[in-house]
């Protein structure tokens, strides 16, 4: 299964978006470690709250299994 996280903004806005995870773990990190760059991107002035929304892509995996 394919995992993918989106870091989500003000009024739900898209600000980033990775795919092709192995494991919902390796999303998590990889989401907190694109939270602390962004971060870090706008010190000293503080950024807008992000909301990481992390998940499985079962459909996707499906259709890359139909192809072998």
């Amino acid at each position: 299964m394919a995992w993918w996280y989106e870091l989500r903004g003000a009024e739900n806005r898209l600000v980033e978006l990775r795919r092709g995870f192995a494991t919902e773990q390796e999303a998590r990190e990889a989401a907190e470690r694109a939270v602390t760059k962004l971060k870090s991107i706008a010190y000293p002035k503080e950024i807008e709250t992000l909301t990481m929304v992390i998940g499985a892509d079962p459909e996707r995996m499906k259709a890359a299994t139909d192809l072998d």
